[in-house]
């Protein structure tokens, strides 16, 4: 079968992609080697670059291929995401690591998540065994945080945006898992990846800022971003399923 005109570009961008991912499975496995400082510095650069990389890609597809809400909401998600960690992480370099939590931050990584979790929801057909998922997941992702919420180092505050990312998390992750065409293997494992290290993060923020190994979610993320643009790259062919 010969190419279509957009298939040299997709192949390209994916074979990119792919490369991150490669990156980030080589950065998880030297966490217990380098430095912790030069380990947060690389994976929060590989973060920001597969987030704004993600957003060009999604949104250039979007308009390339007939303007599916998909890839909109998705490309706007890693968007905002990018521009929240790079808050973030100006925070953090100019020594305010333990004040970034919770913040505006965390709302626009929130947020960033949650426009990403409507661009997969926008090309489901939500029928009964999909909704068995979503109650599943969100009662499981709600679940915790309730419990979390009767310890004294759980502030209001808190407790509300660590809400925000098990609630967001639950919805990418029960998204992910929906979708039935496309590249929808690669889609559910970024967003279980990417679900999974923002059920952590907070956590992580409030019990745990001190164990290093913890780090390892951002190489989590990276990964997660990148699959999940490489699951989104056949709907830029116009994939029915992509569209509303």
């Amino acid at each position: 079968m010969m190419d279509t005109p957009g298939m040299p570009a997709i192949k390209l961008l994916s074979g990119l992609f792919v490369a991150v991912v490669v990156a980030a499975i080589v950065l998880a496995l030297l966490i217990v080697i380098l430095p912790s400082d030069l380990f947060l510095a690389l994976s929060n650069y590989l973060q920001i670059l597969v987030a704004f990389a993600g957003a060009l890609v999604l949104l250039g597809s979007w308009h390339r291929a007939g303007r599916p809400k998909t890839l909109l909401w998705a490309g706007a998600g890693f968007g905002i995401w990018g521009l929240a960690n790079s808050a973030w992480y100006v925070s953090t370099f100019l020594g305010f690591r333990n004040l970034v939590f919770p913040s505006a931050i965390d709302i626009g990584l929130i947020l960033g998540l949650l426009l990403t979790a409507c661009g997969l929801w926008t090309s489901l057909t939500v029928g009964k065994p999909v909704r068995a998922i979503i109650a599943t997941i969100l009662i499981v992702s709600l679940s915790v945080p309730a419990l979390m919420l009767t310890t004294p180092v759980f502030s209001l505050p808190a407790g509300l945006v660590t809400y925000g990312y098990f609630a967001v998390s639950g919805l990418l992750i029960a998204g992910g898992l929906s979708i039935r065409s496309g590249g929808r293997r690669l889609i559910a494992i970024g967003t279980v990846l990417l679900g999974v290290s923002f059920m952590i993060y907070p956590l992580r923020e409030i019990f745990l800022v001190t164990n290093p190994l913890l780090a390892v979610i951002g190489p989590f993320v990276c990964a997660g971003f990148a699959l999940i643009v490489l699951g989104l790259l056949p709907f830029s062919e116009g994939a029915p399923a992509a569209r509303t």
